[in-house]
This record gives structure tokens, sequence and C-alpha cells, in this order.
């Protein structure tokens, strides 16, 4: 390889096609009927259950397992196999399942541009929760390094592509699918991407390489599968105190001055937010709600939409016995089908996170 302008997944039309990996098929553990509430006790341990989910691929081959590791101080090997794999290959056990569907050179993100020499590599990452009952965390995957030939590791900077992974938990059956970036010289040879699961342990072995210049002759395709109840428009749930239900919603290309940007519009979701602890809530939507599809992919709010809604808002402090209701405003591809709303439980006193069709 001459640099990273040889790597597989780089720009134009093969790039495009391994991007879109996954039909949109649409299977729940249970869609609840409209105005159904739930009230749950959940689990203190986040750990999968090790039982084995339904995994649909495509590749012909799977990860290598490359013997014991060592930790990085030199300790004796644990006894728990490395694996290597290369772009498009799946990697799974009875946990998680994983594929780096591409690599994508970028000379800016949506916020910056890379220093003279230097490009963004894009690395597009599909991970399913294939545990039965446990949630799995996707701390492990936003802390992945990229290391070249010469011994150069890099670490993943803030720059926002078309498709940014969510922080936080996945639920049995979940589907994430985003990029994962890197500032990394123009002309780096012989790149690869290194996770660490010893502090999370997403599989069941300790470390992952992937190399970066080589791919599978196919691409693995995951498929969603949600293990969890799927609240319709009316319904609520409620965790640890804190009540959050979604009223209605409403698809549209242009609120006032504002329009959704070509292939997208605003799904506009009326929420109400309940507090019945004795402490104060802090509601934040960009951090606690979101918008995804059956392919895993993840919608941005839109706080200059919200802000043009009579009712719509961003986040406020609730106190004990009081509530909000308002309006936020997501940007989704236009006619997504289906699209859900998102409140994430699980940054909020250790719940889980809760779905509800909108479309």
């Amino acid at each position: 390889m001459d640099g990273f302008d040889r790597l597989p997944g780089i720009d134009g039309e093969e790039s495009t096609r391994r991007n879109v990996l996954v039909g949109g098929g649409y299977a729940l553990g249970g869609l609840l009927t409209a105005g159904a509430v739930l009230d749950r006790t959940l689990p203190e341990d986040d750990s999968a259950d090790g039982s084995v989910g339904a995994v649909t691929s495509t590749s012909t081959s799977t990860a290598t397992p490359t013997g014991d590791t060592t930790t990085a101080d030199g300790d004796e090997p644990s006894g728990n196999p490395a694996a290597s794999a290369v772009v498009g290959e799946l990697v799974d056990d009875e946990r998680t399942s994983m594929v780096v569907a591409s690599i994508t050179r970028l000379d800016a993100t949506d916020d910056r541009s890379a220093d003279e020499g230097n490009v963004f590599a894009a690395v597009r990452l599909v991970v399913k929760n294939t545990a039965r009952e446990r949630p799995t965390s996707m701390a492990t995957f936003l802390e992945a390094t990229v290391a070249d030939g010469d011994g150069n590791a890099y670490e993943p900077v803030t720059g926002a592509t078309d498709g940014v992974f969510l922080n936080g938990q996945l639920v049995p059956g979940e589907l994430a699918r985003g990029d994962v970036v890197f500032e990394v010289p123009r002309d780096a040879v012989e790149l690869t991407l290194r996770f660490d699961f010893r502090s999370f342990g997403a599989f069941g072995f300790e470390r992952l390489t992937v190399d970066l210049t080589e791919r599978a002759e196919h691409v693995a395709s995951l498929e969603q599968s949600l293990r969890v109840s799927v609240l319709g428009l009316g319904g609520g749930d409620k965790q640890r105190g804190v009540e959050v239900s979604v009223e209605g919603v409403t698809f549209t290309d242009e609120i006032d001055d504002v329009r959704a940007p070509a292939g997208q519009e605003f799904a506009l979701v009326d929420v109400t937010t309940a507090n019945e602890t004795n402490g104060v809530f802090d509601f934040s939507a960009p951090l606690q709600t979101a918008t995804k599809d059956d392919l895993g992919r993840a919608f941005d709010h839109a706080p200059a939409a919200t802000e043009r809604l009579p009712d719509g808002y961003d986040g406020q402090e609730v106190g004990p016995g009081g509530w909000l209701v308002g309006t936020l405003a997501f940007r989704v591809p236009a006619g997504v089908s289906p699209v859900y709303f998102v409140f994430r439980f699980d940054i909020v006193g250790g719940g889980q996170k809760t779905f509800w069709r909108l479309r």
C-alpha cells in the first residue's frame, strides 16, 4: 500500500455501495398499543446474559482468534484470545456482533478541516447487541485507536459526519451504525483499528485488531431485531421516578423560515416529562433524546427548528412533582419508516433506553 488513498472503501462508487448494507427489516420484541405505560424496576447489572441472538450475515468469514493476550504492562496471558479481522468481516460471539463496514477519506467534517498533510479517516462501524436480556455498553467502540505501520497511534477526534455514534447502551437486539473519525497523515500506511474490551467486556476476547488496508470478499450484514417493548403514540415509561410519554408526532419539511435539508424532513415529537422523585430532574433534549431507524442510524436533534415552535423546548430543570409538556424537532430522512423516538433512561440514573414508534 502506498498510502491512505489506496485503502478499501476510499471515496467513489465502491465506498458508497458498502455504506448501504442492510434492508429495512422490522422485527420487534413487542409493540405495545397506544396509551400503554411501562413502570419497571431494572436490574443493576448491565452485563450480557450470554445467550445467542439472531444475526444475519452475508460474509463468508468471521474474525480469527490470534491466541492469548498480555496486558500493556506485560503481565501473563489471561487465556482470553485476541482476534483479528479485515474490513467487511463479521466479528461476533454470544453477546455482540460487529463489522467495520467501510473507511472513507474526508478532507473536512461538518465543523473542522484536517491539518495540512492530514485527512480524516471515517470508520463506519455496525454493532449489534445479540444478548437476549441485557444491554451492552458502547463505550469501548468509541475509545478505539488507529495505528499505522510506523507505530504511531491516533485517537478519535470530535467531528460530525453524516452518521455519528450515540454513546451509552445498546438494548437487546438493537443495532447501531455510525462513524468513528480519526485524523491521520495522508500518506499513512498499514493502518489498523484497535479495540481493547477489558474494561467493558463487549466480547469474550480482550482485544480486536482490524486491518483497514484489506477487505473481505463480501461485507457482513446485521439486522435489527429489538427484544424490548416498543411503545406507540400515547404510551409512556417510568423508570426510577421519571416518567416520559410521547403524545403525538407531525412530519413536515418546513417550520416558519427553517427548511429541512434536501432529502430530509422534521419529525415534531410531542413529549411530556414528569418528575416523581424527591430531587430536581435536569431534562436535556440533545443529551437524553434521539430518533433512530431500523438500520441503526441516529438522527440529529434540530434546535433551530425547535426554537420556531410555540411550545418547543430543548431542556429545563423539573422540580419534584413537576412536569414539562412541549415539542422536540428532529431531522430525519424523508419518508423513513419505521422511525423511533428514543429516551435515554440509561443516562438518567442508570435506567434502560426506551423506544416509541413514530411511523
